[in-house]
């Protein structure tokens, strides 16, 4: 099945304009800082980025303030939903050597309680290079969330990166015109002729009995 993007970002400040103002930091929140786009030369339109510093300790932020626990923070959802995410990461200096950096949808359940809805993409320590590389992933939910928001999670992480060009986007099918939709009265007259039909497509296998008539050939 064919998904496509909707080209709103749910990242409130996916280009830190404002700093980490509309961003949560959750654990360890003196771990994470913007940096501007001229420190790390990026390859993107980017102004600014997220760094992640650590040495061998846990580390997370929300991309809204307030996390999972504030009402008004993340997007509401019904279940079903599927979400795509993307993003740039470099290394700055040194190489990580330890852990991982995981993207997660993390939200508030029916029940009350709060947990990961899904993950995106995990990514090792050691893979990660000083070259910028796009990693991507999708979530779709299930029923049992009510709200959700971007979640960062770096786990027992050793090394520092700089993460540019958020986008996280719901996507939609892209089964937009289902059978029986078009119809003789949407076409309008003289719209299709013998130009926009491939030749060999239409044979009489495809022909009513007594459609075509002496008067409809021209």
């Amino acid at each position: 099945k064919l998904l496509v993007g909707s080209s709103v970002n749910l990242v409130p400040d996916p280009n830190f304009v404002n700093g980490l103002d509309a961003w949560g930091p959750w654990m360890q929140p003196g771990n994470f800082s913007v940096v501007q786009s001229a420190d790390m030369v990026p390859q993107s339109r980017a102004t600014a980025g997220l760094r992640v510093t650590s040495s061998r300790v846990s580390c997370s932020i929300f991309a809204h303030k307030g996390g999972f626990t504030d009402p008004n923070s993340g997007f509401q959802v019904s279940g079903g939903e599927s979400f795509l995410l993307t993003c740039k990461i470099s290394a700055k200096g040194a190489l990580p050597s330890a852990g991982s950096i995981a993207f997660v949808l993390y939200g508030n359940r029916k029940d009350g309680a709060g947990g990961p809805a899904g993950t995106f993409v995990t990514i090792n320590a050691s893979s990660i290079t000083n070259d910028w590389v796009e990693y991507t992933g999708t979530v779709t939910l299930n029923n049992l969330f009510t709200k959700v928001d971007l979640y960062l999670f770096a786990s027992n992480f050793s090394g520092t990166v700089d993460i540019i060009d958020f986008r996280l986007v719901e996507q939609a099918s892209a089964e937009l015109i289902v059978d029986g939709a078009i119809t003789a009265n949407k076409i309008a007259a003289n719209a299709i002729t013998a130009t926009h039909i491939a030749a060999a497509t239409i044979t009489s296998a495809e022909l009513a009995a007594n459609s075509v008539s002496a008067g409809k050939v021209v």
